[in-house]
């Protein structure tokens, strides 16, 4: 069982441990704390469906901030089952911030990790687009690729890990629908690789085939592009 899977039958305890522990001086807190525990399942889990989506938890340290929130979230539990006296419930509010502590913490790491993921793999798509609207026939998917690349563009604003995990599954799915397109529409596998390098600004004169230069001719394009030196 991962961690993960242990968090997931886990939080099902929280609301019920809380439930048992209403007494003496801490109930009013105890009570905000029950409220808080009822809404934090359904973050949360988003929250590991964007980790995992994202690749976050390829890096060590950010996988660490995940593993942060498990073993929290475990010793919350095993506090809150066991709670008998007012010091135990103290105790386990002092361990619920710690609890919301780590959450809030990954949240801002996978957002910006989102973010910087977002802008190397959507933003080139905006210069695509805009790459495409100057080629005969290819205006509209033009058009749909730099409104895409808009759209990638918000995803970084969400604020609820429950929105950014909609925003990212609608991003893949339109990306794909995209491709699509584009291998219907530019049926040259070839051309389509020259003209996803020339909108990352990686294309070299060592993409510009016979096939390409016929292509580009034929979209009367070829004087809307110039060879330009590396810096050395």
């Amino acid at each position: 069982m991962t961690p993960l899977d242990e968090l997931e039958t886990l939080l099902p305890r929280l609301r019920p441990a809380v439930e048992q522990a209403r007494f003496g001086q801490g109930l009013s807190k105890f009570e905000n704390a029950a409220q808080s525990i009822a809404s934090v399942a359904p973050e949360l889990d988003a929250l590991f469906e964007v980790a995992l989506d994202t690749g976050f938890l390829k890096r060590e340290s950010d996988a660490g901030l995940i593993d942060d929130i498990v073993v929290t979230a475990i010793e919350l539990a095993e506090i809150l089952e066991g709670a008998r006296t007012d010091g135990d419930v103290e105790k386990a509010l002092a361990h619920f911030d710690r609890f919301e502590s780590r959450i809030s913490s990954a949240k801002v790491s996978i957002k910006r990790h989102w973010e910087r993921r977002a802008a190397d793999e959507f933003e080139p798509l905006r210069g695509y687009g805009r790459l495409l609207q100057r080629l005969p026939g290819l205006e509209l998917l033009g058009a749909e690729y730099e409104t895409f690349a808009d759209s990638a563009k918000r995803s970084v604003a969400s604020e609820k890990m429950s929105d950014l995990r909609t925003a990212i599954a609608s991003l893949n799915s339109r990306k794909a629908e995209l491709e699509a397109e584009r291998q219907r529409q530019i049926k040259h596998e070839t051309i389509g690789d020259f003209l996803n390098a020339l909108a990352q600004n990686s294309a070299t004169l060592k993409d510009l085939s016979p096939e390409v230069l016929d292509w580009l001719n034929e979209q009367e394009a070829l004087a809307d592009f110039r060879i330009e030196p590396v810096a050395l």
